[in-house]
């Protein structure tokens, strides 16, 4: 059963897309923004990510975890946290060092109790359905004001309403949470506090491996356009497993190694050439200088139509 706060979000979430699709620009730009969501390479990994979480509750379910009362809390939780952790990968964030480590320490929050409370123990309807657009435009000023240092004052006003807002919540949670212990279910409650994390810890494989796959695509494209086209048969394919040997499962390392190093195998045409760039690689120089100028290696000489 949904909650007052989720149905006060479907219902104002109503009103605005009614009011979206009132107007012709706004209703072609969403028109557009469908067709372009409607694509198979975002429609495939979201279907397979939905196929994902679906073994998931399988195996929790054979595991004793799983109860038939999640299922709301899993549906809410793949269309608002699961499609956007599936491509969290894809994001340049990614490329950091110890992104995926934070990534998943983000997953298991000290907050996590407060959440499941504020969610858990709504107000009323008609409370709620006046909170959410005050909070909606409290955030919206928030962050107006810390984008502007003439607006310090307007921002320190906003960050004690939005803590004082929080507060209110937890307390409720909390009293509403004490009231109801004659009927509280420890076991159900811990579950559903639970799902969330269990999930997102479970398709992180899914978002990395999808992050794998996009990044020695886009490597292996530029590859396609990089080497010469007239070079020994099978070139690109070479260097493909030669670079697909180097980067291994590493996307950061994948594509570093694309900005650095594939703009040097422009033109080439042999096997040796293409060993000499990556050996360049593998000695841990950069294939880049400070001024930003790309630093070719020396590349093999022809003998008697042979490379020394």
């Amino acid at each position: 059963m949904l909650s007052t706060r989720e149905v006060a979000t479907g219902l104002w979430s109503l009103v605005f897309l009614t009011i979206a699709l009132g107007t012709r620009r706004v209703r072609s730009s969403l028109l557009s923004l469908a067709r372009s969501a409607l694509h198979w390479k975002l429609v495939l990994p979201v279907g397979l990510a939905a196929g994902y979480v679906v073994g998931i509750a399988a195996l929790l379910a054979s595991l004793g975890i799983w109860r038939p009362g999640l299922r709301k809390d899993a549906v809410l939780w793949f269309l608002f946290a699961g499609i956007a952790l599936t491509f969290a990968g894809l994001d340049r964030a990614a490329e950091r060092r110890g992104y995926w480590r934070r990534l998943v320490l983000n997953q298991v929050k000290v907050t996590l109790i407060f959440e499941w409370l504020i969610n858990e123990y709504t107000y009323p309807l008609s409370i709620e359905l006046l909170l959410l657009p005050s909070l909606v435009l409290l955030i919206a000023a928030d962050t107006i004001a810390r984008s502007d240092s003439a607006l310090n004052s307007v921002a320190t006003l906003t960050s004690w309403l939005l803590a004082a807002l929080g507060f209110m919540l937890v307390a409720h949670g909390v009293q509403a949470a004490v009231s109801h212990l004659d009927t509280f279910a420890v076991g159900f409650a811990i579950r559903t506090m639970l799902i969330g994390p269990i999930l997102s810890l479970a398709m992180l494989p899914l978002a990395f491996a999808l992050s794998l796959c996009t990044a020695y695509e886009t490597l292996l494209l530029r590859l396609r356009f990089t080497l010469a086209k007239k070079g020994e048969p099978d070139l690109i394919a070479y260097a493909a497993r030669r670079i697909v040997w180097r980067c291994g499962l590493r996307p950061r390392k994948i594509s570093q190694f694309w900005r650095a190093y594939v703009p040097q195998l422009e033109g080439l045409k042999s096997r040796a050439e293409v060993d000499a760039v990556l050996n360049l690689s593998k000695s841990g120089r950069r294939g880049i200088d400070n001024q930003g100028y790309l630093v070719r290696p020396e590349l093999p000489k022809v003998v008697n139509g042979e490379y020394i």
